[in-house]
């Protein structure tokens, strides 16, 4: 027997039905949940006046997803950082063992030349 979705999870608030809304523990609780552009639209939604309770928490929740989003970020900044300097190592390797061939043909081709006109 297949369940109702409707029946089984009731549907997500938009961010202006939440900015209507008086009951104080569902606006709580939906910004707890709530994802980044769901917030900044709320805040499109709720007066900004700045004795505002509901923008207030608004804006902390805002900026406490944005906190969260940059620590995210900062652990892939931070693997990309440590990949690159071990590819630069490597690179600097490679770029010296270039050189000492590179140096090794120019003697070999001075060796030919002098060998074919004495």
């Amino acid at each position: 027997m297949e369940l109702d979705k409707s029946e089984t999870m009731p549907e997500r608030k938009t961010p202006k039905e939440i900015a209507a809304s008086t009951n104080e523990l569902e606006k709580n609780e939906w910004m707890r949940q709530a994802s980044i552009p769901e917030l900044h639209e709320l805040i499109y939604h709720i007066s900004t006046h700045p004795h505002s309770t509901d923008y207030q928490r608004a804006r902390i929740a805002l900026e406490v997803r944005i906190a969260e989003a940059q620590i995210k970020s900062v652990g892939k900044v931070e693997a990309s950082s440590c990949r690159l300097e071990t590819h630069t190592v490597h690179l600097k390797w490679l770029t010296v063992v270039l050189v000492v061939l590179t140096v090794i043909l120019a003697y070999l081709t001075y060796l030919l030349i002098r060998a074919e006109h004495p």
